[in-house]
């Protein structure tokens, strides 16, 4: 009876202590839409948190791959309108890294309700989030 009640306890102890994993999130995500002579330019920020990170030569290093689609008021879906990689780097443990996305439509997009799906990637886990925000364009 001692080795089971010993044995609940360790393994209750282990279980307490281990580190609760991460979920990737994409959050905050902002979209301006400006008027060109001939269309439109989209900013978009989004903030990434719950990613893997490493250290190396007493670094923190991340590493996250990002695309975005834009569905049309129509619901055409433009795949890809943007890609990178975010790498971040810091001496200290990275807390948030920001995807920034600029596009320029031209005078064929009419204005109405868009929306921009992001997917990320964190490289360092393989684990996948997506998000998405709604946004309008409206004549000046």
């Amino acid at each position: 009876m001692k080795r089971i009640l010993t044995l609940l306890m360790i393994s209750l102890f282990i279980f307490s202590c281990s580190e609760e994993e991460k979920k990737l999130e994409l959050k905050d995500a902002n979209i301006l839409a400006f008027p060109l002579e001939t269309g439109w330019e989209l900013n978009a920020t989004a903030s990434i948190n719950g990613f893997e990170q490493i250290e190396e030569n007493d670094k923190y290093v991340a590493k996250i791959s990002y695309y975005v689609n834009l569905v049309t008021p129509s619901g055409d879906t433009l795949p890809e309108i943007d890609y990178g990689i975010v790498n971040e780097e810091g001496e200290e443990e990275i807390l948030i890294a920001n995807v920034e996305v600029q596009v320029e439509l031209d005078s064929t997009f009419s204005t109405g309700t868009y929306k921009m799906l992001f997917y990320i990637n964190d490289d360092l886990s393989g684990r996948t989030a997506t998000a998405e925000k709604s946004f309008d364009i409206t004549p000046d």
